[in-house]
């Protein structure tokens, strides 16, 4: 707003002077009367003297008058912009919440939500199930809550955040409790808003998920179940038990629409989970003006779907949910950032967040961090980080936007006893470990500052 004002108001100045310089430029004529009046006197007796004195120039009464008609119209002019610069931050101060006020033509405000998964008896039933789910569902409900109170447009939550852990849930019987049938907004000819139509009764799970979208005016991004069932005769890759089961991303706009659901491509260690016979590159356009698209954790390691999304659709931003184990060199955030320094674009990743072995989140633009935590303890902790993203990714823009970033950390009693816990003593942003790994259809580099960079191959091409 600042720049905006400055500028508006230079540029009226220089237009104001040069007018002025115009009215009071001399003119030849005058100049030429001046000097006549200068050189020849009449005498009384009618001869004609040279005058030495300097002539009386007047200037003329209809300069004077556009004079002060400018010099008024600047002065208004002047006012006018102050006093509606003074309006507008009065305007934008009265919400004491609001701790970014740049011009929003640059950016979005996104959020991501590290989460601590609670356990469970997986070996339940599914009014159990659905309890756990929505246990689970309560704590997202806060996290938005807390994000839209500083105005986030977009939330993206982790994978497996409302199913509970994949490692517990060996059987697809046991999975199948926590999975619903979720329709495909690409093959129907009508939007789809679950919190609105009376059919999703019995999906309760995508029922909440949409009315909390809609209810806090959000794009909302969660990791969930589909549930596709299907007939072997007919389909000869349909499962011996006639369902097909996916780890999917699911987005709601902030109406509750459901705008798209992706079927994680590269599964891994995931035996109650199918792999998507074909997969697509899913994105989809948000109202503020950014391209987003979507994978799931170890589709960041494979050449498609995100060469699509990236050469063929164009996405800006890549809505990143995971679960993601920090194994020898290849740490989460590591990877999020090497991704977004390959590629140029901006990656927002949320992970689990239940220790120093399954955690690492952030967002990030043109390779630069904007925010990124760690848990780098054996203890669960559940970390919200809120942030200005700029809507072309820009790693000017990104620093700028680091230091107005908003983390917020939340303590887990119910997971674990942590009340005599000093967290003051974490370093949550430890540094990474810069690394350097070669191998087939695969080349792991080291940066200056300790980035990872992998090519686009990838693991597999």
């Amino acid at each position: 707003m600042g720049l905006v004002f400055l500028t508006f108001l230079f540029i009226f100045t220089i237009v104001v002077y040069y007018n002025l310089i115009y009215i009071f430029a001399d003119d030849p004529n005058d100049k030429l009367n001046c000097q006549q009046m200068r050189c020849y006197v009449n005498n009384t007796d009618g001869s004609t003297i040279e005058n030495d004195s300097p002539c009386n120039y007047e200037i003329p009464k209809e300069k004077i008058k556009l004079y002060v008609t400018l010099s008024s119209t600047m002065l208004i002019g002047i006012i006018s912009i102050i006093v509606v610069a003074l309006l507008l931050g009065v305007l934008q101060n009265n919400n004491s919440l609001v701790f970014f006020d740049d011009s929003k033509d640059e950016y979005y405000i996104g959020a991501v939500l590290e989460y601590s998964i609670p356990r469970f008896n997986y070996s339940s039933n599914k009014e159990n199930a659905i309890k756990y789910m929505n246990s689970n569902l309560d704590a997202y409900e806060k996290y938005l809550i807390e994000a839209v109170k500083y105005e986030a447009q977009i939330i993206v939550f982790p994978e497996y955040g409302i199913i509970g852990s994949w490692s517990e849930l060996k059987s697809r019987d046991q999975m199948n409790l926590f999975l619903e049938i979720i329709p495909d907004p690409d093959t129907h000819n009508s939007s789809i808003i679950p919190c609105d139509e009376d059919i999703f009764k019995d999906r309760p799970i995508l029922k909440r998920l949409s009315c909390m979208a809609k209810k806090n005016n959000i794009y909302l991004v969660a990791d969930y179940g589909d549930l596709q069932p299907c007939d072997k005769s007919i389909d000869k890759d349909c499962p011996n038990d006639g369902r097909y089961q996916f780890n999917t991303v699911i987005v709601f706009s902030p109406i509750g629409r459901l705008l798209l659901k992706f079927h994680k491509a590269h599964t891994i260690f995931e035996d109650s989970m199918n792999k998507p016979v074909k997969y697509h590159a899913k994105f989809f356009d948000s109202d503020f003006g950014v391209r987003f698209g979507t994978f799931i954790c170890f589709d960041l390691m494979w050449k498609q779907p995100q060469t699509d999304l990236i050469e063929k659709h164009g996405i800006q931003t890549l809505l990143f949910s995971t679960e993601w184990v920090n194994f020898q060199s290849m740490t989460a955030r590591q990877m999020q950032q090497s991704w977004s320094a390959l590629t140029g674009l901006t990656i927002l990743a949320s992970n689990n967040g239940e220790n120093k072995l399954a955690s690492g989140s952030g967002i990030y633009s043109a390779g630069e961090v904007i925010v990124s935590h760690v848990n780098p303890t054996d203890r669960p902790i559940d970390i919200l980080m809120i942030s200005k993203v700029p809507k072309i990714p820009n790693s000017k823009l990104s620093k700028k936007f680091s230091k107005e970033s908003k983390v917020i950390y939340f303590d887990r009693p119910d997971l674990i006893d942590k009340s005599n816990f000093d967290y003051s003593t974490i370093n949550f942003k430890q540094t990474v470990t810069p690394f350097n790994i070669k191998g087939k259809n695969q080349v792991i580099e080291n940066s200056n500052n300790g980035l990872t960079l992998i090519t686009m191959k990838g693991w597999q091409s």
